[in-house]
C-alpha cells in the first residue's frame, strides 16, 4: 500500500512539472538534430536512458554474482562428499577398533 501512495505522489510530481516545462528546445547531437523538442521531452528521454544504463550494468552485477553462488554451491557439494567419505571411513576405523580390542580381550583371557 505504501508502494502504491509513494507512486502517486511521484507520478503527481512528474505530471506537474511537465506540466509547467511545455516550452521546446532545439537539440543538436554530432549530425542530428531537432529543431523543437520540449524541455520535459528531454528529461523523459535523459531518464529513460539512465534506466536503460542501470539496467545494463545491474544485469552484469546479477550475472557475476549468480557465477560466484554457482562456484559457491559446486565448492558445497565437493565439501559434503567429502564429509560423507570421511564419514564412511571413520565408520570403517571404528569396526576395525572393536574388532582389535576384541581380539586382544580374547588373547588376555586365552593367557590367563
Amino acid at each position: 500500500m505504501f508502494r502504491l501512495i509513494l507512486l502517486a505522489v511521484f507520478s503527481l510530481g512528474v505530471a506537474f512539472f511537465a506540466s509547467q516545462n511545455t516550452s521546446t528546445v532545439p537539440i543538436y547531437f554530432w549530425n542530428y538534430s531537432v529543431d523543437r523538442m520540449p524541455v520535459f521531452g528531454i528529461m523523459l528521454i535523459s531518464f529513460l536512458i539512465g534506466l536503460l544504463l542501470n539496467w545494463i550494468l545491474s544485469s552484469f552485477k546479477f550475472f557475476q554474482y549468480h557465477n560466484h553462488l554457482k562456484n559457491k554451491s559446486s565448492k558445497l557439494a565437493e565439501a559434503e562428499k567429502n564429509i560423507s567419505h570421511l564419514t564412511k571411513r571413520i565408520h570403517q576405523l571404528e569396526v576395525e577398533n572393536a574388532e582389535l580390542l576384541s581380539n586382544t580381550s580374547s588373547l588376555d583371557e586365552k593367557s590367563l
